[in-house]
């Protein structure tokens, strides 16, 4: 009778690993271990559906660039995330000592850091990060923070705007369908020549854009964003096509006017708690990696 009820229960186990392993080989390997990837049905490509969605932490390989601006390595900001996206610097651009954190980049008029977009590794595909401190010398006008652009220049077609407009602060993208993903402004304002802290995050998962400033998730004064992508609408909805990635002057048009330091982009959104450690340390925390 021992042996017997042994049995079932060895049958049982099995049976169930086996299932579970049946399961797990119709799907794809999620392309990301947090934060919202995509998985793609074996066999069927266009069968697609999204998968560990749990926030990320920051240590979860999601850091795709770290700018410190303390040096710069043959007239390039150097990246410490170990993703060599060393950043070109154009115009008059130069660094200065009076840094939140030691030295910091001072972008005048006609001025940028070019991220080298089409080499860019690790780049945000279904969700996104952006946080620096940023001081201004103007509270009106357009000041680009971060920006990204179609590969066809020509056309205009910004994709990523990351910008502080007459003082408030606005995150923006736009998809390879030239469809607005989102389109969120601050209620609250940025000051004059104070250094600020400021995070933008999106989640393709939730479809949920927000902005922190000072390590604080702000009100939304414009909160438009997309809701449905349609029937034939691609999953990951951030745009792949970065024919340029700039930090600063978007075509002489909006002009930082302004420095900053301590630059970040991660391909995850951060949570709340990691925004925090930044504007408060300067560092993430190293939570542990949450199970799918």
């Amino acid at each position: 009778m021992a042996l017997k009820y042994v049995l079932v229960i060895f049958i049982s186990v099995h049976l169930q690993l086996f299932t579970t392993e049946a399961v797990q080989e119709i799907w794809e390997k999620c392309s990301l271990s947090c934060g919202g990837g995509v998985q793609r049905k074996k066999g069927m490509k266009n069968v697609t559906r999204m998968c560990n969605l749990l926030n990320c932490p920051g240590d979860a390989g999601c850091l795709s660039v770290h700018y410190t601006f303390d040096t710069l390595m043959d007239g390039r900001a150097y990246d410490t995330s170990n993703n060599a996206n060393h950043g070109t610097i154009a115009g008059t651009a130069k660094l200065e000592n009076n840094g939140k954190f030691a030295k910091c980049l001072h972008l005048p008029k006609h001025s940028n850091v070019s991220l080298g977009a089409k080499g860019f590794h690790n780049r945000p595909s279904s969700a996104i990060t952006v946080a620096l401190w940023v001081k201004t010398t103007s509270s009106t006008g357009k000041h680009e923070l971060f920006h990204t652009c179609a590969s066809d220049v020509a056309n205009g077609k910004a994709q990523f705007h990351f910008e502080i407009n007459d003082g408030k602060v606005r995150w923006l993208h736009r998809d390879h369908m030239e469809r607005t993903v989102f389109n969120v402004i601050s209620e609250s304002s940025v000051p004059t020549d104070t250094w600020t802290h400021i995070a933008g995050t999106y989640r393709t998962s939730t479809r949920v854009a927000k902005i922190y400033i000072n390590g604080e998730n702000g009100k939304l004064s414009t909160n438009s964003q997309l809701q449905k992508f349609g029937k034939n609408a691609r999953v990951d909805a951030l745009s792949p096509d970065w024919g340029c990635a700039n930090i600063g002057d978007y075509r002489n048009e909006r002009p930082l006017d302004g420095y900053i330091d301590d630059f970040f982009i991660f391909k995850c959104e951060l949570m709340a708690v990691e925004i925090t450690d930044l504007y408060q340390s300067g560092s993430f925390k190293r939570h542990g990696i949450p199970v799918p």
